[in-house]
């Protein structure tokens, strides 16, 4: 399809003609007459003159043919870069194209009457209707905290000041934490050499932390320390299941020789003023109630924030339909796809764990990538109508805050925005982040009981918008590590289905009940180590009340709004959780 209209409330003369292709796709094909184009280029031309230095003339002197000839080529290319820009975005406006990328400029051509044209190609925004979305109705929790959630925190935090103390003078039972060395074999052969690229807890270690529980670490593996004293060496033998994750060792028997080097019971502490002074000194136990009292406050506060701005985009999602752009979403694809595998070879996949997986990996980005542009383009469709814009003072804003956060000035954080053409991203992300503000401000609430609220939380984390996934490589049957003195395993459950207070089992031998925003870590040779404060912080004011067995001695801490991340220690790997933002 092709038409052909004057611009005159743009610019008079400019003749523009829009093609419309399939895929989203229009070209325009946009002609200036002589006179603008001349006009144009006697400016250019006459700048020039002034401050061209040619030889056998005074500066601002030499004639416009020297000056024409001489500089032609730097002239053209100016008049080039000045009037394609200009015009073709007074003929956007002109035939009210919502374009949502350009994909191309060519076929510049500059006339010998001074008359140019060039052609255009761009990626248009999809047409569709947007729903009534004012007064969206959301389901939020009340946000007071009750008395048994504080008791609940309280109770946690005792759990995690819990001391590991040694008891030599028994044997092994249920229930105990032992320290062992472990060596696996399958048919005289070591699993090392067997399965190199597995998790080194399948292969073995020193001083190696496990909890005794029924099904722990691997099958039937605590059950038969059941009974063994300190400084015995025990042959085990287990078989790995037909579907276990490591193909190589899948349905073979193995045997291990274990050596009891210690027997830890777990002893909590009294819940007491002498407790939060050790949690915060100079704190009574009443003052650590009114603390968590606060901090649960202000955590279901963000959580209902977060958790209407879900409903919001799904509302909008399950009521806008349309086509999206296949250019932009193949780009869009590209994109997050080059973010997933960036993340994941920072978390310490390698790279051929990477292509195994590179399916898996499409699909996911595909996902993300649709899900983000259709959300992006209604969120910019409303916007549009509600007129919602964004000021350079707030661009200025956003800069200084971003400047901070990379410890770099904001002039030569600009500058490094410019360079790469983000400027428009953050304007982009300004309006977008200034919509959401707008509809969640005009939404209607239905309130739920406060028991609602985890649930809730819990729905918002498992929405559909939450699919970037991590890679376990080298993981034992349950996806984690091994864990040494002085070093940590963050472990977290990575399947939704699972839900966030499924009991797990960590490789360092602990059993952990896991929250819903904080993550272990976990060291062996129980010191206290830096970072461990973090690790109280974050698990009484973001737990899920199920955070029991999270030890105190962390070397590492996440922050509150990571629901998926990968972290890898000498002797293994596992998850944390970590939000996506999409």
């Amino acid at each position: 399809m092709r038409r052909s209209e004057s611009a005159a409330t743009v610019r008079e003369f400019m003749k523009v003609e829009v093609e419309t292709q399939p895929g989203s796709v229009s070209t325009l094909q946009i002609e200036l007459p002589p006179e603008e184009v001349s006009k144009e280029w006697d400016s250019i031309a006459n700048s020039f003159a002034r401050l061209a230095r040619i030889p056998g003339y005074r500066p601002g002197k030499a004639p416009r043919t020297v000056i024409e000839k001489r500089f032609r080529k730097q002239i053209q290319e100016e008049l080039t870069k000045k009037l394609v820009s200009k015009s073709y975005h007074e003929a956007i406006e002109q035939q009210q194209l919502r374009v949502a990328s350009l994909a191309n400029i060519e076929d510049v051509q500059l006339g010998e009457d001074k008359s140019m044209r060039f052609r255009a190609t761009v990626v248009t925004a999809p047409d569709f209707e947007l729903p009534e979305y004012k007064n969206i109705s959301v389901q939020l929790p009340d946000t007071k905290v009750s008395e048994a959630e504080i008791d609940a925190a309280l109770e946690r935090l005792c759990d995690q000041a819990a001391d590991f103390v040694e008891v030599p003078e028994r044997e092994l039972q249920m229930g105990d934490f032992a320290v062992i060395d472990f060596e696996g074999l399958i048919d005289s052969k070591p699993i090392s050499e067997i399965a190199p690229h597995a998790s080194k807890n399948l292969h073995g270690g020193k001083k190696f932390w496990l909890h005794l529980a029924p099904g722990n670490f691997l099958p039937t593996f605590c059950e038969q320390l059941v009974g063994q004293k300190r400084g015995e060496t025990r042959q085990i033998t287990i078989v790995f299941p037909a579907d276990f994750p490591v193909k190589e060792l899948a349905a073979k028997e193995a045997n291990y020789a274990v050596t009891l080097q210690e027997i830890r019971e777990k002893v909590l502490p009294a819940l007491d003023d002498a407790l939060a002074n050790k949690l915060i000194p100079g704190k009574t136990l009443s003052d650590l109630r009114q603390m968590i009292e606060h901090d649960l406050e202000h955590e279901k506060e963000h959580g209902v924030e977060r958790a209407k701005e879900a409903q919001i985009v799904k509302y909008l999602h399950e009521h806008v339909s349309f086509e999206l752009p296949p250019a932009l979403l193949k780009n869009e694809t590209r994109r997050v796809l080059g973010e997933l595998v960036q993340r994941n070879r920072e978390r310490g996949v390698p790279d051929e764990t990477l292509k195994e997986k590179e399916k898996e990996l499409i699909e996911t980005a595909a996902g993300l990538a649709a899900h983000r542009l259709k959300t992006n383009f209604i969120l910019h469709r409303i916007a549009e109508r509600e007129s919602i814009k964004t000021s350079r003072q707030e661009i200025d804003a956003r800069i200084r805050e971003d400047a901070a956060r990379y410890n770099v000035s904001p002039d030569k954080m600009r500058k490094e925005l410019q360079e790469h053409d983000a400027l428009d991203s953050i304007a982009e992300q300004l309006v977008l982040g200034k919509t959401l503000d707008f509809l969640k401000a005009n939404v209607s609430v239905e309130r739920l009981a406060s028991n609602g609220f985890r649930n809730l939380l819990w729905w918002k984390r498992n929405h559909e918008r939450i699919q970037e996934k991590s890679i376990a490589i080298g993981a034992g049957p349950d996806g984690c590590g091994a864990d040494r003195a002085g070093r940590a395993q963050l472990r977290y459950l990575l399947a939704v289905a699972q839900g966030s207070h499924r009991l797990h089992r960590d490789a360092d031998g602990r059993s952990h009940r896991q929250s819903g925003h904080c993550a272990a870590a976990l060291s062996a040779d129980g010191g206290l180590k830096k970072g461990y404060q973090y690790l109280y912080q974050f698990a009484w004011r973001f737990g899920d009340g199920r955070t029991r067995g999270l030890r105190h001695h962390a070397v590492s801490y996440m922050r509150c709004d990571d629901l998926l991340s990968w972290h890898g220690c000498e002797h293994g790997r596992g998850f944390a959780l970590r939000r996506h933002e999409g």
